[in-house]
């Protein structure tokens, strides 16, 4: 990458200067470094704002999302609010949806649930028009989330249902870990401490076998969910959930997600 970028730099190219940052900002925003993340994201829209680039919007989008990682939540809505108007006018349902989606997460994250709602479910509508399985089933996980806040746990876990079928259906094993891990906690509210270890191992497994961390945040909560269903659970009837989980296949995740789960 180093290379490349110099190579651009040497040749004066602007627009591959441009991209070459941007794909920095991408690989340091999933290493969770934002600080030089947005930085190199900065740089490209400088760039391409300067050449009159089409990718601007995309970029304003990708800054969008870091700032919303930084609590920068001013500059990252400015920005969503951006990106959601370029692409309205473009007619790009796909650029809308995500840009609802980021609004909606800043809407979630401080506490402004009835208007997340509101920017989710436009998302939802979006993400559905456009047949896009990935994206309908990050929103319905996002707006079980919400029903989790709000204290409505079996809604919870009928939207999160929805979203592991989803991701079953694609093959995507991360997404259906993400799910799972809050069906645990929805189990635990529903006082199922059994279903909620057995969801648990049944992630854990998933994530080692694809070589996927938590984050520090994501661990604190898991752990609290595993510790809240422990306390309810005698140590065999603890190890038996958490080491039948660890044991399901992907296929048996699901018919138990969607068999037992209520």
């Amino acid at each position: 990458m180093n290379l490349s970028f110099e190579m651009q730099r040497q040749l004066g190219d602007k627009q591959g200067i441009a991209t070459v940052e941007s794909a920095l900002a991408i690989i340091f925003n999933k290493a969770g470094r934002y600080a030089p993340a947005r930085a190199h994201i900065e740089r490209a829209l400088a760039l391409w704002k300067e050449i009159g680039s089409s990718r601007f919007v995309l970029g304003l989008s990708n800054l969008a999302n870091i700032a919303k990682k930084q609590g920068d939540y001013a500059t990252a809505r400015t920005a969503y609010e951006a990106t959601l108007e370029a692409f309205r006018s473009a007619g790009d349902n796909r650029g809308m949806a995500v840009a609802l989606n980021g609004l909606g997460d800043l809407a979630a994250v401080q506490d402004d649930l009835q208007n997340a709602r509101r920017l989710y479910e436009e998302s939802l509508m979006q993400f559905q028009q456009i047949g896009d399985s990935w994206g309908v089933a990050g929103v319905l996980r996002d707006l079980g989330g919400l029903a989790c806040r709000e204290g409505d746990h079996r809604r919870a876990a009928g939207l999160y249902k929805e979203a592991v079928a989803i991701f079953h259906k694609l093959g995507n094993r991360r997404g259906m870990a993400v799910v799972l891990e809050h069906l645990a906690g929805c189990a635990n509210k529903n006082d199922r401490p059994d279903w909620a270890l057995k969801l648990a191992g049944a992630a854990a497994a998933m994530r080692e076998n694809l070589g996927i961390s938590l984050s520090t945040a994501e661990q604190e909560k898991l752990d609290q969910t595993i510790q809240t269903a422990c306390e309810k659970l005698l140590k065999p009837e603890r190890n038996k959930a958490w080491d039948e989980g660890r044991s399901m296949t992907a296929n048996q995740v699901l018919e138990f997600v969607l068999g037992a789960i209520a």
